[in-house]
């Protein structure tokens, strides 16, 4: 079983099984429980509004120069279940 943090105060607990079938290794998301509202995978920021809006703006000024990959390619790596917007 693997316990994946929410909020400090929620925990939601899947399976290994549950988790590869959301996405797969490569999505930034792989092995979280990230669904509504969409949350940073690296740093825990919680979009607000529709989905992942703004998410291109936030990687670039943090995250980008730090993990050395250009957000396109970031991006790119997301599986199209956290990708949607829902």
């Amino acid at each position: 079983m693997k316990i994946i943090p929410m909020y400090e105060d929620q925990k939601i607990i899947l399976t290994l099984k549950e988790v590869k079938s959301m996405c797969n290794e490569n999505c930034p998301c792989w092995g979280k429980n990230i669904t509504h509202p969409r949350i940073c995978p690296i740093c825990d920021y919680i979009f607000k509004g529709n989905g992942w809006d703004g998410i291109d703006a936030h990687y670039k000024a943090r995250h980008e120069k730090e993990t050395g990959e250009l957000y396109k390619d970031w991006w790119a790596r997301m599986c199209s279940d956290h990708k949607t917007k829902r």
